[in-house]
This record gives structure tokens, sequence and C-alpha cells, in this order.
């Protein structure tokens, strides 16, 4: 008999009263758990929604795979009316690097 290990969940959604929420896990930045999330969700939720969340209380350490996701769901919500992504508990550092690469003024933080 072979043992079989479940793989880390990377991310998971909601949709609830017109606002999509998607929650990043520790495990995001594991290897490749993270690949096309931003595509996954926006084929997954083709919206439009009031609102889009990112709720990154659990998830610490993120790579520009992540970025490249947030403005992938930015483009794709953004083009049918939603404002902003919400970023809801953000580590400071991610908030430093968005600034810094001009993106926070996409985003705003809960």
């Amino acid at each position: 008999m072979g043992s079989h290990q479940l793989q880390p969940k990377a991310f998971s959604t909601t949709v609830q009263d017109d606002i999509l929420t998607v929650t990043l896990y520790r495990d995001f930045d594991s290897g490749r758990l993270n690949q096309d999330w931003g595509q996954f969700v926006v084929a997954s939720h083709p919206g439009p929604f009031a609102q889009v969340r990112l709720d990154l209380a659990q998830c610490g350490r993120l790579n520009s795979t992540f970025i490249a996701g947030l403005i992938r769901l930015y483009a794709a919500y953004a083009a049918q009316g939603t404002q902003r992504v919400v970023l809801v508990a953000p580590d400071k550092r991610l908030l430093a690097n968005l600034k810094m690469l001009r993106f926070d003024q996409y985003f705003i933080v809960a």
C-alpha cells in the first residue's frame, strides 16, 4: 500500500452577496501551487462583482507570481466595473513593494 500525502492548498475562493473573496494560505508560495492562480480565479469566477477581496492574513512571503496574479485580477474585474481589489491584512513588506512598483494605485487596504 502506498501512502498518499495531500498537497497543500494555495488558495480558496468564496462568493457571497456579490463579493468575491480569494483567501491565500500559508503554503501559497510553496513550489508551483500558485502558478496561474489569477487566471484560475478569473476563469472560475468571471463576475462581475461589486467587490473583489484578497485575504492575505494567513500568507506572509509572496513572489512575483503573486503580483502578476494580483494585476490580472485587477485588470479583469476593473473592466467590469469593480473599482479596486481590496487587500485584507497584507504584510507591510508587500505594501511597500506594491508602492515601489507603483501598483498601489490599483488596490486598497481593508
